[in-house]
């Protein structure tokens, strides 16, 4: 199903210019990855209480500041660190426009998968948990958010893959379960 559904998406993948924060996500996922978990470069947040005080008497926006100051976190638009790697790793290996969109269609065909065995495994049969992954893929706005570059549709799969886990940890109380679980919620946050 994943591979079906990656498929789907990658039909949807071009070169077209990015038309929303893409274009701010992958200019952070370029900078590198010390660039991005360090922040290297970054503003602190205390640093940007006060610029924006001392913005606000020039009449400046601070993103502005940011924006020139090519700093990663805010190119980043704040999200964490983790959703970016995938992008850095094809940035790294010279991706361009449609290549970042493909990892956004793999990190979507992930979704599918964890959607489709996470049904399977809440007791869901296999064609009814077939149709209802059939039926995300081919949704609109589904495409959309699995063709964009963002950091969201990495979240989504591990945020995802943390509500199967976690319902089937309280039905099993399996300890290998409780610890995956709360692997996955040390990674998400």
């Amino acid at each position: 199903m994943a591979a079906l559904s990656f498929c789907y998406f990658a039909a949807f993948c071009d070169n077209a210019r990015f038309d929303s924060d893409a274009a701010d996500y992958i200019t952070s996922a370029a900078k590198g990855f010390p660039s991005i978990y360090f922040d290297s470069g970054s503003i602190t947040p205390a640093g940007m209480y006060s610029l924006s005080r001392e913005q606000s008497d020039y009449g400046s926006h601070l993103w502005r500041y940011l924006e020139r100051a090519r700093d990663p976190a805010a190119f980043r638009h704040f999200h964490v660190a983790l959703s970016f790697y995938p992008y850095a790793l094809a940035a790294a290996l010279g991706a361009g426009d449609r290549g970042q969109r493909l990892v956004t269609a793999s990190e979507g065909a992930l979704v599918i998968a964890i959607a489709f065995f996470g049904l399977q495994s809440a007791g869901v049969g296999i064609a009814l948990s077939a149709v209802a992954s059939l039926l995300i893929t081919l949704s609109p706005s589904v495409v959309r958010t699995f063709t964009d570059p963002s950091p969201h549709t990495l979240f989504l799969a591990l945020i995802v893959a943390f509500g199967f886990m976690a319902g089937r940890f309280l039905e099993t109380g399996s300890t290998p379960l409780m610890h995956a679980v709360a692997a996955l919620l040390a990674v998400l946050f």
